[in-house]
């Protein structure tokens, strides 16, 4: 089951937009990329480059950094994800 990743069309000049590129192209990792108008975070879109993962902020320090942790939160809930799955749910 796929991830949402999401990105703030605002955020995009503080390099979400090579971050969503890589996640693009990167076929390791199953995720739903969306991109839009806004995502009502304003006091993080003006400091720092940031998306939503499965709808929880998550900040880099730069593109680079908030990549990184991206694939981290995608792999967190992918964990979560799995271990619902063998309790049933």
């Amino acid at each position: 089951m796929s991830v949402m990743v999401e990105f703030c069309e605002s955020n995009l000049s503080a390099g979400t937009e090579e971050v969503r590129l890589r996640l693009l192209e990167n076929p390791e990792i199953d995720v739903e990329v969306m991109e839009y108008g806004c995502l009502s975070h304003c006091e993080l879109c003006l400091l720092h480059p940031y998306a939503l993962v499965g709808g929880e902020v998550v900040v880099g320090e730069n593109p680079d950094d908030l990549y990184e942790k991206i694939l981290e939160a995608v792999k967190k809930k992918e964990e979560e994800d799995e271990m619902w799955k063998k309790l049933g749910f």
